[in-house]
């Protein structure tokens, strides 16, 4: 198991409908495996969390939803995150969720112009809800997408949100740098 593994090794397994591609063997093609691909060009939408450890009833889900996912271009998997990420403080950096030691995630991509683009997003959303109650709460700021909420992006950070809070109204009270994940300035409080 990847507990196991060098603490300079993360790596994601995706359980995933194999694509009709050359370098996929044909009498693969089209059947559902285990793999680590991600082909080019197409629109990707995608829910992760952070779990502490890969409980049997968040791989029981998994394996359900994989069993039922309706997208053809589906990938139901585990970035294995433990090692040098477990071996710092919470408070130390931005990021925290030290204890998070695997990255469950649903994400689907199709083809430009898919007709069926809405109803993937939906099944992925509610996969996803699925699959929180064995999460921390939390999940690393970069795999959030636009429709994530401004909570969700202070539950990434936990307690280390009010202190870069306090950092950006240092060095950027304008919230000039806003287009991404933000981290809102935190209020100045006058002296009593």
């Amino acid at each position: 198991m990847t507990g196991d593994a060098p603490r300079e090794l993360a790596v994601w397994l995706r359980l995933i409908t194999a694509p009709p591609e050359p370098f996929i063997p044909l009498e693969w093609q089209g059947r559902k495996i285990c793999a680590m691909t991600e082909p080019k060009g197409l629109h990707y939408y995608w829910k992760t969390e952070y779990a502490a450890e890969l409980r049997d009833e968040l791989l029981t889900t998994v394996s359900g939803q994989f069993a039922e996912c309706p997208v053809p271009g589906a990938e139901l998997g585990f970035l294995h995150l433990g090692g040098a990420i477990n071996e710092h403080p919470e408070d130390d950096g931005a990021v925290g969720n030290r204890n998070a030691r695997y990255v469950p995630g649903v994400n689907g991509m199709w083809e430009p112009n898919e007709p069926r683009a809405e109803a993937y997003r939906q099944w992925i959303r509610d996969a996803w809800r699925r699959q929180r109650p064995f999460a921390t709460g939390r999940t690393y700021i970069n795999f959030q997408t636009a429709d994530d909420s401004q909570e969700r992006v202070r539950a990434s950070y936990g307690a280390n949100y009010a202190r870069l809070a306090d950092i950006k109204r240092r060095y950027d009270p304008g919230d000039l740098f806003r287009v991404n994940r933000n981290v809102v300035p935190s209020k100045v409080v006058p002296e009593s």
